[in-house]
């Protein structure tokens, strides 16, 4: 998100505990590759229990499909 390396990051979720709650998604899509990104601290926790844009998720999506040799969107 803010693209900085010199801090240290952790894991985040795409779409939010809360959202996933709402949505009806299981743990194990909440928990998936395809919903986890690396964030730093700042941006991680700025997000509290929101979920990021629709237009950044899916532009994760389709870069780790990239990375993983599929095609991006159609």
């Amino acid at each position: 998100m803010c693209h900085r390396s010199d801090v240290d990051l952790e894991i985040g979720h795409l779409i939010s505990v809360h959202d996933s709650r709402l949505v009806g998604m299981s743990a194990d899509d909440l928990t998936s590759d395809d919903n986890l990104a690396v964030m730093c601290a700042e941006c991680n926790s700025g997000l509290s229990s929101r979920s990021l844009p629709p237009r950044l998720i899916a532009a994760a999506i389709w870069a780790h499909r990239l990375h993983e040799g599929e095609r991006g969107p159609r």
